[in-house]
C-alpha cells in the first residue's frame, strides 16, 4: 500500500470511529440504560466488524503497534504482579480518565514500556506531544509536554510535572495538550478546555 493510500485508510478511520462514538454518546444522552447500550453496542460491534469494545473507545492505540489495544496491553503489565500490577492498575484508570475527557474526540496512544504518549496522529509521525506515566503514589501521575518549536530553548525540550490526584491529573493532561499546541485549532479539544476553565488564552492556575 502506498503512502497516500495509507493515508487515506487512516484518515476513513478516524471519521469512523468518530461517527460511532458520536452514535454512542446520543444514546447516552437520551437516556439509554447500561445494560441496553452494552447489548447496543456489541449489536453494533458485530455489524460493523469490530472484535473489541475498547475499539469504540476515544483513546486508541496507534495502528503502527499492531493490533493489540491499550487496555489489552496494559491488563498484560497489570498481570505480571509486583510493582507491575500498580503501574498496569494507574494506566488502565488514566485510559478511563482520556475516555472520560473526551467523548468527542479521537486520541491516539503509543506505549513504550509504562509510558504513554498521545499524538493528533495515528502514525505519530513527529512523535508524542504529550507523555504520560504512572507515579508510585496511587492516583499520582507524570505528565510531559513537548515544548512548541518557536518556544523552545534548544531542540526537543519539554515541561514535566506530577499530579497528586486523579483530578489533578484531568487539569495537568489539559494544560500539557495546549501548551503542547498539538490539538490547536480542534473544535472538540477547544470546548473541553472551556468546560474545564481552561479556555486558550486564559491563565494555567
Amino acid at each position: 500500500m502506498d503512502d497516500s493510500c495509507e493515508e487515506d485508510l487512516l484518515y476513513l478511520t478516524d471519521r469512523y470511529n468518530e461517527l460511532k462514538k458520536m452514535v454512542l454518546t446520543k444514546m447516552l444522552a437520551a437516556g439509554v440504560g447500561t445494560a441496553r447500550l452494552l447489548f447496543i453496542s456489541l449489536i453494533l460491534c458485530s455489524l460493523l466488524g469490530i472484535d473489541n469494545l475498547y475499539q469504540l473507545m476515544p483513546i486508541q492505540r496507534s495502528p503502527v503497534q499492531g493490533r493489540q489495544t491499550l487496555e489489552e496491553y496494559y491488563q498484560e503489565i497489570e498481570s505480571k504482579g509486583s510493582v507491575d500490577q500498580l503501574v498496569g492498575q494507574q494506566m488502565l484508570q488514566l485510559l478511563e480518565v482520556l475516555n472520560e475527557l473526551f467523548p468527542q474526540m479521537t486520541l491516539w496512544g503509543l506505549t513504550s514500556m509504562a509510558q504513554l504518549g498521545l499524538s493528533p496522529d495515528p502514525k505519530f509521525t513527529n512523535a508524542w506531544f504529550v507523555l504520560l506515566s504512572s507515579a508510585i503514589i496511587p492516583g499520582a501521575y507524570q505528565v510531559e509536554y513537548l515544548m512548541p518549536a518557536n518556544r523552545r530553548p534548544w531542540e526537543d525540550a519539554f515541561v514535566q510535572g506530577q499530579s497528586q490526584s486523579v483530578e489533578e491529573t484531568k487539569r495537568y493532561l489539559l494544560i500539557a495538550m495546549r501548551e503542547s499546541e498539538g490539538w490547536a485549532g480542534n473544535q472538540a479539544f477547544e470546548a473541553v478546555l472551556a468546560k474545564y476553565g481552561l479556555a486558550i488564552g486564559k491563565p494555567s492556575i
